[in-house]
């Protein structure tokens, strides 16, 4: 009687609900996975790195980091000619920066070259280049875009129009903008 006790205690023993889901896998199998997983790391130091190219010509931004040798133009610069002010290097940091901080003057010129002389506000606020706001205000003058605004104004008025109304072909608004716009 004894021994058929024990013989049912050890099946008992051996029929333990396994916890975890995952599959089990022999022990000479888990080795050489972890093998595999140190050779691959080891291959990967090998490979060397290839070092990017520098382009030949680039903008201001990347020459500054790296990425190109010289800036195009009649001056090109150097990350060195970058850096320096009257013959001095200045630091890295207080060179380059947007049109707001060129602008406040804690940095010194933009990614295009921009310096404080060259910037200004316009009435939103927003800093922008001198040259440009003056060849839009050119544009907007010669360019009819300021004449048809005011065939427009004068238009509205005329027909006492107040709010939003589309300027659609068709429409008596566009019919007397167009009449104005010609003469």
């Amino acid at each position: 009687m004894a021994a058929r006790r024990r013989v049912s205690r050890r099946r008992r023993t051996s029929r333990k609900r396994r916890v975890s889901r995952r599959r089990r896998v022999s022990r000479k199998r888990r080795v050489s996975r972890k093998r595999r997983t140190i050779k691959k790391r080891v291959n990967k130091k090998r490979r060397k790195a290839r070092k990017p190219v520098k382009k030949e010509f680039g903008t201001m931004k990347s020459v500054w980091e790296g990425k190109a040798k010289k800036t195009k133009g009649e001056k090109p610069m150097t990350k060195r000619s970058l850096m320096m002010k009257d013959g001095k290097i200045v630091a890295k940091n207080s060179v380059i920066g947007s049109r707001i901080q060129v602008f406040r003057g804690s940095k010194e010129r933009t990614a295009g070259g921009l310096t404080k002389k060259d910037l200004m506000k316009n009435k939103h606020g927003r800093v922008v280049s001198k040259k440009a706001y003056a060849r839009g205000r050119k544009l907007a003058k010669n360019n009819g875009i300021a004449k048809w605004a005011n065939a427009v104004m004068t238009a509205r008025k005329e027909l006492g129009v107040t709010g939003f109304c589309a300027v659609k072909k068709g429409t008596k608004l566009y019919t007397l903008a167009r009449k104005y716009y010609d003469n």
